[in-house]
């Protein structure tokens, strides 16, 4: 009872608190809503790239394998700070330049329709048949 108690009284504070401080702001497009204006600054951006980054799967399956085994079971996180920092340096300019806010924004440029169909489909699958479950099973 007391975990429910605390997850609606956690709910409702994120509700009043966005709702206080968006209250004057006029989001005109979906553009200005979904990208902030493009006014987002270095510290939200980087923190989005690295907390996209990470899930149940990192927080409780990594740290159980690092007690089980040695902290070679979290290699594979760790080393992906280097792709991220690549993506940040170099993919990152060229893809917001080109005024992208998806993926499938970019496949849609650079192929077609179908294909940007294809690739969310694919995309929507993996997560809902392979990430959401693996996180669920963790939680038995």
């Amino acid at each position: 009872m007391f975990t429910l108690i605390t997850t609606l009284a956690t709910l409702l504070l994120i509700i009043l608190i966005s709702s206080w401080l968006t209250r004057r702001i006029k989001n005109t497009s979906a553009r200005e809503y979904f990208m902030a204006s493009g006014k987002l600054s270095f510290g939200f951006i980087a923190g989005s790239m690295m907390l996209t980054n990470v899930s149940v799967d990192q927080l409780i399956g990594l740290n159980g394998d690092a007690y089980l085994h040695n902290l070679s079971a979290i290699a594979w996180e760790a080393t992906a700070i280097i792709a991220i920092i690549a993506l940040a340096l170099f993919f990152l300019p060229r893809y917001m330049q080109s005024g992208f806010t998806t993926l499938t924004g970019f496949i849609e440029s650079r192929y077609d329709r179908t294909a940007r169909k294809i690739v969310s489909i694919l995309l929507l699958m993996t997560y809902t048949l392979v990430l959401c479950p693996s996180s669920l099973y963790l939680g038995r």
